[in-house]
């Protein structure tokens, strides 16, 4: 009998301890890691979006934040955060260092405080998650919590200014600071059984720590309100990997797959669009950094003869030893991708998206409004070889891409002839063209014997008034 007691007694305690190990096991994420913490980001640094995205936060985490003492954090809302607009944050963290608690899933954003540092990059946005993944590492362990709900800080960090106002769940008038109701009755009606068991059986070894003290956090909205605001599809983002969602090697969920249109062109070209290749967060903000950061030129070629300002703006990226790139007499200076460490990532992405590729050369282009486009063209040079795959990546305002059949000399052919059967003719002749509209953020792959056999352009538009950024990865070979 005493056994199964023991027994009883153990599962009730081990149920107790998951359940408050599942609530009570915080992390803590240094900005920007432990070296560099939060600063303005030198050129060619990682951005902070960048370390976000590295990272999965949930519900309970910590951000610990070192900065200078004249610099500080700005918890702002989204279209804020789009402005770097400083003059109304929902929460101001100063004095060097604090620690941020992340109270409710969904996604927030961060901005400095210094004047000039937001735009030069010193901002990022993190979606928090509504329950840890079971075996996630944790980076370090939390710190307890001061009570009241403020903020932990270094001795003479401003504690007042990171006193967080407390939030309400919805019609109960309760802090929500506290962990879920449900939970804690589960672990004290488990304590309770294995509490009168344990009174007829042997001591156990197993103890159960209390859950953490908790501290007020962000301001509450209403489910619906913080949807449309925050944008997620999702009421309960987090919860549980979706049935499209992949798990990795450590079990780790990751991101559904990304639908895929694929064309075929016929005769053995085929084009792959991928309109959400990457968040619109994500794409912002290397839109942003790179609108900023890259060396652009707006060169002069030659076209027909003529020497003309091309109708756009460039920068040229390859590793080291290829043969040079040369377009319509000009010969671009080639950058190494070490001097831009964000290009190397999004090479990254593309190159996980297009399982095989080999990219090892980048166009860059930048259509600063609907007068910049490029002409009907095809990237037949030798040094791609025969069969090019070429990935293009769009960030910023939607622009047109069109497609059509390399056209073929048949006015000399309809010379000799007259009226109806000419006309016929050159109707059957006409070139066979696609339209494509590149939003923000989308992938658009060209492979096979499309650049043999058709020509591509981006035609000029009035209705497009904003910039748009392109990157072209292609392959040299050797």
């Amino acid at each position: 009998m005493a056994g199964v007691l023991l027994s009883a007694a153990v599962a009730c305690v081990l149920l107790a301890g998951a359940a408050s190990a599942s609530s009570s096991s915080p992390r803590v994420f240094t900005v920007g890691g432990v070296e560099r913490g939060w600063r303005q980001p030198a050129p060619g640094e990682e951005t902070y979006n960048h370390w976000a995205t590295k990272n999965r936060f949930h519900v309970g985490d910590f951000l610990h934040f070192r900065y200078d003492k004249n610099d500080s954090v700005l918890v702002v809302t989204r279209d804020d955060y789009k402005r770097c607009g400083a003059d109304r944050p929902v929460l101001r963290l100063e004095g060097g260092e604090a620690r941020f608690r992340l109270e409710r899933s969904g996604f927030l954003y961060f901005i400095s405080g210094s004047p000039g540092h937001c735009d030069a990059g010193q901002r990022f946005t993190l979606r928090v998650m509504a329950q840890r993944d079971n075996g996630a590492a944790s980076p370090t362990e939390a710190p307890a919590m001061s009570p009241g709900g403020s903020f932990n800080s270094t001795p003479g960090s401003g504690s007042g200014s990171t006193r967080m106002p407390p939030r309400g769940n919805a019609g109960d008038g309760k802090t929500s600071g506290a962990a879920p109701f449900g939970a804690y009755h589960a672990v004290g009606a488990a304590l309770g059984v294995g509490a009168a068991l344990l009174a007829f059986a042997p001591p156990l070894p197993a103890t159960i720590s209390d859950p953490p003290s908790t501290a007020a956090s962000f301001p509450a909205a209403s489910p619906m309100a913080s949807r449309l605001r925050l944008g997620q599809p999702n009421p309960n983002p987090g919860l549980s990997p979706s049935p499209g969602e992949r798990k990795g090697e450590e079990g780790e969920a990751r991101k559904p797959e990304p639908r895929r249109e694929v064309t075929d062109l016929g005769g053995g070209s085929e084009v792959v669009h991928i309109p959400r290749f990457m968040s619109r967060e994500t794409a912002w903000e290397m839109f942003e950094h790179l609108d900023k950061r890259i060396p652009w030129t707006r060169p002069t070629i030659r076209v027909f003869g003529r020497s003309v300002v091309q109708p756009r703006d460039t920068c040229y990226v390859a590793d080291k030893g290829l043969t040079d790139l040369r377009y319509s007499g000009h010969q671009p200076h080639a950058h190494s991708w070490d001097d831009f460490p964000v290009l190397k990532d999004i090479l990254k992405e593309v190159h996980e998206a297009l399982p095989g590729s080999h990219f090892n050369s980048l166009l860059l282009n930048r259509y600063k409004g609907g007068s910049d486009y490029v002409s009907w063209h095809a990237d037949d040079e030798p040094l791609y070889g025969p069969t090019p795959e070429i990935a293009s990546v769009t960030f910023g305002c939607e622009r047109e891409f069109l497609l059509r059949k390399k056209p073929t000399n048949t006015k000399s052919q309809a010379a000799g002839e007259s009226g109806e059967t000419a006309r016929k003719r050159l109707k059957a002749s006409a070139p066979q063209q696609h339209s494509f509209l590149l939003k923000h953020g989308s992938l658009l792959v060209m492979r096979g014997y499309t650049q043999r056999d058709w020509q591509h352009a981006v035609p000029k538009r009035a209705r497009a008034a904003s910039t748009r950024i392109n990157l072209t990865f292609r392959r040299v070979l050797p």
